[in-house]
């Protein structure tokens, strides 16, 4: 627009080079033009190609919540991607806004005290030859963040206590305190004061492996934040990267537990 505006003033093509460091050529291309100068799109060596964007729509499809450094280990190992996380971030951004989350306040405790357990709804999966509802008992170190996670399908007292003992198992051994929540499996009144009142064979079962129960306070989830993280991880990424795994024709409860047992072992 300078250009032309001056040109009509008078200017000559070389005084217009030498007031804008232009060649002559430039000058007179710009004159000639019709209107201001476009530049094509910019190289983008880290672009999904059709195949990669196809796989990362299906599973944002099939999985709203999965995490991008999930996507991102999925087309490196399946799909040959290249690209960096923060390459491949900038595009998923189109495809996903980013979901901002408070902070959580952590409580912390040491080595030994604590173990936080809780159970996790998995949804419909296969088992045998039949769809079943898969629940998953997820029990967490309070020091060091171990998992274990241990699969049933039904949520009575019997299988919550044989499902929480094989994950202190998976963890090597007890600790000092087990904090729940207030499930009927492990809690079957409060108080007037509103004290839990634990299950007496919850109460006999800490009492043989040395264990102190502990129920947190009711609408207190935070309490156990802990579990409630690691189920909200289960949630966002291992249930997105366990639909991804080729499972056998007829899987069993084995067979979710050994592939949850590898992956905390990642």
């Amino acid at each position: 627009m300078e250009l032309k505006a001056l040109r009509r003033l008078g200017w000559t093509v070389s005084a217009m080079a030498r007031e804008f460091g232009l060649s002559r050529t430039t000058i007179y291309k710009e004159l000639a033009s019709d209107g201001m100068r476009r530049y094509g799109p910019r190289p983008s060596p880290m672009a999904l190609n059709e195949a990669q964007a196809v796989h990362v729509e299906r599973r944002l499809v099939v999985c709203p919540g999965i995490r991008g450094t999930d996507l991102h280990a999925e087309l490196r190992s399946a799909y040959g991607y290249e690209g960096s996380y923060p390459a491949f971030e900038r595009q998923l951004r189109w495809l996903r806004p980013a979901v901002v989350r408070d902070p959580e306040i952590r409580f912390e405790t040491a080595p030994g005290i604590q173990t936080q357990g809780d159970w996790a709804h998995m949804g419909l999966w296969p088992l045998g030859d039949r769809m079943v509802e898969l629940y998953a008992m997820v029990a967490i170190l309070g020091f060091s963040r171990a998992p274990a996670i241990r699969f049933a399908t039904d949520l009575t007292r019997p299988t919550s206590l044989r499902a929480l003992v094989r994950c202190f198992d998976d963890l090597g051994g007890v600790t000092r305190e087990a904090l729940t929540d207030r499930d009927p499996a492990f809690c079957i009144g409060a108080t007037r004061d509103g004290s839990a009142i634990l299950a007496p064979d919850w109460v006999d079962l800490c009492a043989q492996l040395g264990v102190v129960p502990r129920a947190c306070r009711p609408y207190r989830a935070k309490t156990k934040g802990k579990v409630e993280r690691m189920v909200r991880e289960l949630k966002e990424s291992f249930i997105p990267w366990l639909s991804g795994q080729l499972l056998p024709p007829s899987p069993s409860l084995d067979t979710y537990d050994q592939l949850a047992q590898s992956r905390c072992e990642c």
